[in-house]
């Protein structure tokens, strides 16, 4: 006689999806936490270069906020010490130093000139800043490292906006030292090279000084050696060129 089964006792079959889910289960059981701090680290990586740039942009208005309400020298100062790497802080410190210069402090100037080239090295302004430095050696009364860093200029800038304020510069340190043939051969040079330069006006006048008297050396800036700074549009300056 044939014997039967209990059917009671029989597993019954699991569909293939019930077993899916169950090793899932066994899965997140065994690194959930693992995979939660995962998920946590993938959404800090994209989150945070958006809270980063939307802090950044913050910062920038703020600093130019407060570059255009400033009045004084501390006004400056705040700016630049509270918005290190913000674009307004890059004017905020040639500001500061024409400030300084405008008001015969050429050794706080220079300082300002360098902090920004610290900061801002690869600035679209970084000349005018070259520049100021060099200027302040002449404010201090070192004529030969002036005129030095005059021809530096020139010779590393040649279509630099900037140039002819450098050329005048190198002609006015060449004149203090008593080498005023060298003087009028550097202006001579620069309106044979830039006949049609708005500055040729400018440059023929001189010449013209140069050629009238020879000049006893100087203990401190030659006239004229800030005039450029007097109408300097900073916003305008990079669009500006030489001829």
């Amino acid at each position: 006689m044939a014997t039967t089964t209990d059917p009671r006792g029989a597993e019954e079959p699991r569909h293939p999806a019930q077993e899916d889910l169950a090793r899932l289960r066994a899965f997140l059981e065994r690194h959930g936490a693992r995979l939660v701090i995962l998920g946590g680290l993938v959404l800090v990586a994209i989150l945070a270069p958006m809270v980063f740039r939307g802090l950044k942009q913050r910062n920038e208005r703020a600093a130019q906020r407060a570059l255009i309400s400033a009045r004084s020298v501390p006004d400056l100062e705040t700016l630049i010490a509270r918005y290190r790497r913000a674009p307004a802080t890059a004017v905020a410190l040639l500001q500061l130093a024409k400030t300084y210069y405008d008001a015969g402090q050429f050794e706080p100037a220079r300082g300002q000139y360098e902090e920004f080239m610290r900061r801002f090295p690869e600035h679209e302004l970084i000349g005018v800043a070259e520049l100021g430095i060099v200027q302040c050696r002449e404010g201090l009364g070192q004529i030969e490292e002036a005129r030095a860093g005059f021809a530096e200029f020139r010779r590393r800038r040649p279509g630099h906006f900037l140039n002819p304020e450098a050329m005048f510069g190198e002609a006015r340190c060449l004149k203090a030292l008593g080498r005023v043939a060298e003087a009028r051969a550097v202006v001579e040079d620069f309106i044979a090279a830039h006949p049609d330069s708005g500055w040729v006006p400018k440059a023929e006048s001189e010449l013209a000084d140069l050629k009238r008297e020879p000049a006893a050396p100087l203990t401190g800036p030659a006239d004229g050696a800030a005039d450029w700074w007097s109408s300097f549009d900073l916003d305008a300056a990079a669009t500006n060129r030489t001829e």
